[in-house]
């Protein structure tokens, strides 16, 4: 993996990000257009608007749905807000949910029966993906729905989807036709997305799994006996992205297998072959978009890196650069609308809403996967494979999986800390409702305060406080001491270290960044000092400042100094009002905490009540000399001794609780 890592270039990726960006906006400019305001639908296509509106175009409808719910939270991620307006965004996306989403119940057949297709799995996979969105809006917007009467419609349609997922061995359009995993995959990822919503799942029939998996094995004989006849790399990126949500062991090789198989078949121009039709039945024929490809290759590519498998992702990034290409040299600009239409149809004049968003959604993701491989790499860098602690899930789709959780996180987040000193744990529930808490309930989960200044006696587990905080967000910990500072020749070498620190660190995105011990950095300078006099230390806090402030101000990782110096020593611009958002003094714990500490590891309830005597008497004796307390190292030595001695007692209690020094070898024996 290092070596594939060492391959990837960070800047070249920033600017494949930066290209995507002008293209996502692009493209979601372009699915307004399609957006009927009276209706709260999106039109089907550019024919069909100069057409009576007495049609919703279900499926059109909800594709832009979702992909619209995308290009909202990229432009709060990307803070680019003033390229096109959030509000806008905001207004289609409740316009949709009050008046075609919310008429669930009363209009079942209007929001779900398209005229071409008429009712169909297909359409009502998109339909569970839109009210599992839907609860997540409704928190956020002021959206005027019956969230109850709309949820029990969709979980009927759940159930049922689910009843002919394992009747017909996988997903039809209609019952008389054939199974293909285009609808598959999105049938699963509907119900994925409406059962998550609620912390649920759902179980599909091993006969599917073992089905998905011989039409996999199928198509890969197929390309190796060279048969093209039958090969269809379309379907197999269907059926690959739902055998990975349908996991086994073999999982991991038929996917690399039948990725190279998909990658060496498409064109050069970036699309793929025609692939079979999705319907027979329908009044319409359903041609799969070679972009429906691209969207499927950018979710493996995604959870690929979720799962840390660097190497497998880089190997599609090719693949997918020449998708991008193919979306830029199919852009339509007709007289009223803009967008994309299938590839694979041909019609002059001819734009499509549906399309339209796989393209958008498609940018979006692909754009997601880059910046998951540059947080990854600037990791590696940092800190080696032991900072890729991301959070794991059992999600199969990374884009659903980030906000369903997210609605189940709100409502259990909670930050406690055994290592919390503060009266009544006044500093946990503070981190809790300043720190935790906005950044969960935060669409895009975003620091809204991004730095924190810890200090305190050593021993007083400043450090265990940001390792909670981190584990609380289920964010990587990235610790920075001074000798990361100094590798590139010490002091002199320290302004080019720090400027690759610092680089690196911009680049990170949820993560929690801990400056350990970095106190000798902003140590007070003394003042009225000329040019000349002054020390290599003065300038090194005068180059450090500005870095942190720029940090603080990006606010995408939360940092944390934690010193052993008090404030009155640290430099006064480093602690001035706007340099950190907080600053709190950790402290020992009291004599009740400190005995409260250590009566948690009693073990033996018959030697317990004279332990904790011992342990009680020892502390108040300790406590009326010491008042400032003593560090939890010595508090868990005092535990270790306990376990170990069965004659443990006052004087050993005193013994360990007075020592400031490691024992001798000699008073050991």
């Amino acid at each position: 993996m290092a070596d594939e890592l060492e391959a990837v270039s960070v800047s070249s990726l920033h600017q494949e990000i930066e290209s995507l960006n002008e293209w996502i906006i692009l493209a979601g400019k372009a699915l307004r257009g399609f957006y009927n305001r009276r209706k709260g639908v999106f039109w089907r296509d550019s024919f069909a608007k100069d057409v009576a509106d007495n049609e919703c175009h279900p499926t059109s409808t909800n594709r832009s749905f979702y992909a619209l719910h995308e290009y909202l939270r990229f432009l709060i991620e990307e803070d680019l807000d003033h390229k096109d307006p959030v509000s806008s965004i905001q207004e289609i996306l409740t316009g949709v949910a009050e008046k075609y989403l919310g008429k669930l119940p009363t209009k079942k057949d209007w929001v779900l029966r398209s005229k071409a297709n008429q009712l169909n799995m297909f359409t009502e996979s998109h339909v569970l993906v839109s009210v599992a969105l839907l609860g997540r809006l409704k928190q956020r917007l002021n959206v005027r729905v019956d969230m109850d009467r709309v949820i029990q419609e969709a979980r009927t349609i759940a159930l049922e989807n689910q009843k002919h997922l394992k009747q017909w061995g996988g997903g039809k359009v209609h019952g008389e036709d054939e199974v293909h995993d285009f609808v598959t995959m999105h049938a699963a990822r509907g119900l994925d997305a409406f059962f998550g919503m609620a912390g649920r799942t759902w179980r599909a029939s091993a006969d599917l799994n073992d089905r998905i998996k011989r039409d996999v094995v199928q198509q890969l004989g197929y390309y190796h006996a060279n048969v093209g006849s039958k090969f269809d790399p379309a379907e197999l990126a269907f059926s690959v992205c739902s055998l990975n949500r349908f996991t086994s062991r073999d999982t991991a090789p038929l996917t690399a297998s039948s990725l190279e198989c998909i990658v060496n078949s498409q064109a050069s121009d970036g699309s793929w072959p025609t692939a079979r039709l999705i319907s027979y039945t329908a009044s319409r024929l359903l041609h799969v978009a070679s972009y429906e490809v691209a969207l499927a290759l950018a979710q493996l590519l995604l959870r690929n890196v979720y799962d840390r498998d660097i190497s497998g992702g880089i190997k599609l990034l090719p693949s997918l650069n020449r998708a991008v290409d193919l979306v830029k040299g199919s852009y339509i600009e007709g007289v009223d609308l803009q967008g994309w239409a299938n590839d694979h149809t041909r019609r002059i004049g001819l734009i499509e809403s549906w399309t339209t968003a796989i393209v958008l959604t498609f940018l979006i993701h692909y754009r997601d996967a880059l910046r998951e491989i540059v947080q990854h790499v600037t990791l590696v860098k940092l800190k080696g494979t032991s900072a890729l602690n991301r959070q794991r899930t059992d999600a199969s789709w990374p884009d659903i999986d980030s906000w369903v959780c997210n609605l189940r996180r709100v409502r259990r987040v909670a930050f406690r800390s055994a290592s919390d000193t503060s009266v009544k744990q006044q500093l946990s529930r503070s981190i809790d409702d300043l720190v935790i808490r906005p950044i969960v309930e935060n669409p895009v989960k975003r620091p809204s305060a991004a730095s924190i200044l810890f200090h305190g006696p050593p021993g007083s587990r400043k450090t265990t406080l940001v390792r909670g905080i981190a584990s609380a967000l289920g964010w990587p910990l990235v610790p920075i001491s001074p000798p990361d500072f100094l590798r590139k020749g010490g002091l002199e070498g320290f302004e080019g270290s720090a400027a690759d620190i610092f680089d690196d660190l911009m680049r990170l995105r949820r993560v929690v960044v801990l400056f350990d011990e970095c106190e000798d950095f902003f140590k007070a300078r003394p003042k009225n000092q000329n040019l000349e006099s002054r020390t290599i230390g003065a300038f090194i806090t005068a180059g450090m400042l500005p870095r942190l402030q720029m940090l603080k101000d990006n606010r995408w990782v939360i940092f944390v100094l934690a010193t052993n110096s008090d404030l009155s020593e640290l430099d006064i611009a480093a602690i001035r009002p706007g340099r950190f958002d907080f600053a709190e003094a950790i402290l020992y714990p009291s004599q009740n905490l400190a005995l409260t500490y250590v009566a948690k590891n009693f073990t033996r309830p018959r030697l317990a009540v004279s332990k904790r005597e011992a342990v009680r008497k020892a502390l108040a004796d300790i406590y009326k000399n010491r008042p400032e307390g003593v560090p939890f190292l010595t508090l868990d030595e005092l535990v270790k001794r306990m376990k170990e001695h069965r004659d443990f007692g006052y004087r050993t209690a005193l013994q360990v609780l007075n020592r400031k020094f490691p024992p001798t070898l000699t008073s050991s024996l």
